[in-house]
């Protein structure tokens, strides 16, 4: 697993075509590898294709996957500035960490000042 997440950050890296292993890493076992091949994809260029996995991401049960998937979401403006109503509810996320960073994000968006915990 740690080889693929980092062969899937390193790829994005990169420029050019998406390779085909970084999209089929969109579907790895790894939730990490999966946030990590997203974020690289749409740093590469198909922020669409990235969107999907990233929202999925926020659902997951491990709160360090979900702390990556807004991260990536934080760092992709792009992806961003399209899922505001999805990032809504984790302004109330029980991990801290992930309320703060989605708060971060839609104050930036939305010109607000909120605070969460």
């Amino acid at each position: 697993m740690v080889v693929r997440y980092w062969g899937a950050v390193g790829l994005g890296l990169g420029s050019g075509e998406i390779p085909e292993v970084l999209l089929g890493a969109l579907a790895d076992d790894s939730s990490s590898v999966r946030v990590a091949a997203a974020q690289s994809v749409a740093l590469l260029g198909d922020p669409e294709r990235a969107k999907g996995v990233l929202l999925e991401s926020l659902k997951d049960e491990d709160p360090w996957i979900r702390l990556m998937a807004v991260i990536a979401i934080d760092e992709l403006d792009v992806i961003a500035q399209t899922v505001r109503d999805d990032l809504r509810p984790y302004r109330e996320d029980e991990s801290k960490y992930v309320a703060r960073v989605a708060n971060r994000i839609l104050n930036r968006i939305e010109g607000t000042s909120e605070r969460v915990r």
